[in-house]
């Protein structure tokens, strides 16, 4: 039975998975100052069935395919994850390994596909590159420069460097394919700044729950995690966002929607 089943939520209806992603597309607009968003789709959340319906061989089948349990187990020992008695538990849903899996983690999120056709990464990228009053670029030069002066002996960048390094962060939000002798994953991964924009790009928060320190294979500390937090559309009036966050899991270079159960 395993053998048949399908690899990810995208492929169980392939026909349908193409219709939601078309609607996606459909709701990208665009201000009159031209900033970038999507109506529609986003204000929707994915709700899993509840697993305990099914029986337990099917049940193990369904975690096996669909649920990243290593993620899971990590999150919830370091208490990131499912600490809450009272809260409803939130399972992580495996999402594709490319370096676009940011992009999808929220779109499976939100609808169920995963960004194949990069909709979103193009929309994202382009949010960047045509930021026309630089807003993005002055919120991004801000938080560089703050996080950079509390590092103990940091460097003192110019502003032609500053420059440059905000353009390799609007590059690496590029859909294009890496080239296969880069030996690398098929796109750039993102960083913090991207869901900040991405945010923006959706009109609703996205919350990422995340180690605060990345550990080794011996469990020691070596290097800080800086993904955690809450990312919110500031660049939109309160009223003309979703209220409900987009909420993703984190760990080692990797995004997964974490997506709660229908009660049985």
């Amino acid at each position: 039975m395993e053998n048949q089943l399908p690899r990810d939520l995208s492929s169980c209806n392939a026909s349908k998975s193409t219709k939601i992603r078309d609607l996606l597309v459909a709701g990208i607009q665009w201000t009159a100052g031209g900033i970038a968003y999507v109506a529609g789709l986003t204000a929707h959340t994915i709700l899993l069935p509840c697993l305990a319906l099914f029986p337990q061989t099917f049940q193990d089948i369904l975690e096996k395919i669909f649920i990243d349990r290593f993620m899971q187990k990590t999150l919830e020992e370091a208490y990131v994850l499912n600490w809450c008695r009272t809260a409803r538990p939130l399972t992580p849903i495996q999402t594709l390994g490319d370096g676009n899996c940011l992009l999808h983690a929220v779109s499976v999120y939100m609808s169920g596909t995963d960004d194949k056709d990069l909709a979103l990464r193009r929309l994202l990228f382009r949010a960047m590159r045509e930021d026309m009053n630089e807003e993005m670029k002055q919120r991004w030069d801000r938080q560089c420069r703050a996080r950079n002066a509390a590092v103990p002996g940091h460097l003192e960048y110019g502003s032609m460097e500053w420059r440059d390094e905000w353009n390799i962060m609007v590059c690496m939000a590029d859909a294009t394919p890496n080239p296969p002798e880069a030996n690398d994953l098929p796109y750039k991964s993102l960083e913090e700044f991207h869901i900040f924009v991405l945010a923006n790009v959706l009109r609703r928060p996205i919350i990422i729950l995340a180690e605060d320190v990345l550990h080794n294979f011996e469990g020691h500390t070596f290097a800080p995690i800086h993904f955690s937090g809450i990312y919110l559309p500031l660049r939109w009036k309160p009223e003309e966002c979703v209220r409900s966050p987009i909420i993703l899991g984190y760990l080692q270079q990797h995004f997964t929607p974490l997506l709660s159960q229908e009660e049985a």
